[in-house]
């Protein structure tokens, strides 16, 4: 019995903290599910990728000046399913002030479309193709969130689920520092 109660806990500290992913290289050092806020000396790095529907997007934290938030994220992973209502709202709310993206980690670019489509999101996606900025990201657990601010470092990290109050708050604080 003891066994059997031991192997539950398991299972629900696991679905509790997020889905693993392909990208889970290299070792997590300190994973958690709850939100950091990161030192201002970590630079964020630059990358580029397919966006769903065409064409290619460059991201370059340290040189343009823009403040990002970037969602990692897959349609299997039943946590940022539950998430993604409030991403689609952030990034509804925020798009003109940020910019917003959901990275998918390496899932076929119709298996995506359809999702978005068929649960009515808009948010833009990026097509993180072999997880390769997943990995550059040290993306363990999907979903994982993170802002960048406009000179490049990242200033928030969070393992698990976000919620649109909880983005909101790390935005605005980041907004108001000189």
């Amino acid at each position: 019995m003891k066994k059997i109660l031991l192997v539950v806990c398991s299972c629900l500290v696991l679905l509790a903290s997020g889905c693993g992913t392909s990208a889970e290289k290299p070792a997590a050092k300190n994973a958690t599910s709850t939100a950091q806020a990161a030192p201002k000396t970590v630079a964020a790095p630059g990358f580029t990728l397919d966006r769903l529907g065409g064409g290619k997007v460059t991201v370059t934290p340290s040189q343009d000046g823009k403040l990002y938030v970037l969602n990692f994220w897959a349609t299997w992973c039943h946590p940022c399913r539950e998430e993604l209502p409030d991403i689609n709202a952030f990034a509804e709310k925020y798009g003109q002030q940020l910019q917003f993206y959901g990275i998918n980690l390496d899932e076929p670019e119709g298996s995506v479309q359809e999702f978005m489509q068929k649960n009515k999101l808009t948010f833009p996606v990026l097509l993180d193709k072999g997880s390769q900025v997943g990995r550059h990201y040290l993306v363990r657990a999907i979903p994982t969130t993170y802002i960048v601010d406009k000179k490049g470092n990242v200033r928030f990290h969070k393992v698990g689920m976000t919620s649109l109050a909880e983005l909101e708050k790390a935005v605005k604080a980041i907004q108001a520092e000189p």
